[in-house]
């Protein structure tokens, strides 16, 4: 069996990625790999759900990916699942841990025991609550994890909402 890129839409992935004999490199759909992104699968196979958005020179290797997670500038990952809504942020060390759902890590950190991934912070409280999102205990209109997910612009009436604003800078309307 030989080594390969698993990747929605037979889409090619232009970063350096690789995989070892019989392992793979599975990309979800909708994911953001931005320049000199390293993905490697050396020792066990690496796979992205959903919505994963990694930036500029992060390295991630052997590890599984929950749907709708951030990698930032320079992070390195390896030997880890990162569980849905993770944010790994810039120049942060992630070795031989579960990062728990909607969690962060401090920019810079080294996290190498389940004891500091357990005690990372909750970024955001994703749950849908009758129809609304609840984000840091704050209910929003609208279900915007599923928003995001579905790639749509629906208010919670079910009518549609533009996305922009007529200053043209993009106003999320929340």
């Amino acid at each position: 069996m030989s080594a390969r890129l698993i990747s929605p839409n037979g889409r090619t992935l232009t970063q350096p990625y690789y995989a070892a004999e019989g392992l793979i490199v599975s990309l979800g759909v909708e994911n953001n790999v931005q320049d000199n992104v390293y993905l490697l699968a050396n020792d066990t196979d690496l796979r992205f759900e959903n919505m994963v958005s990694v930036a500029h020179q992060a390295v991630i290797e052997n590890s599984t990916v929950g749907d709708f997670t951030f990698f930032g500038f320079r992070g390195r990952t390896r030997n880890a699942v990162i569980e849905e809504g993770a944010m790994i942020m810039h120049n942060t060390t992630v070795e031989y841990v579960t990062i728990p759902a909607d969690r962060i890590t401090p920019m810079g950190a080294r996290i190498t025991t389940q004891e500091q991934a357990d005690a990372l912070p909750v970024a955001w409280k994703s749950e849908a609550v009758g129809g609304r999102t609840k984000l840091g205990g704050k209910a929003l209109p609208g279900d915007l994890l599923g928003l995001a997910r579905r790639g749509q612009n629906q208010k919670s009436d079910g009518s549609e909402s533009s996305m922009s604003s007529s200053s043209g800078r993009g106003s999320r309307g929340w």
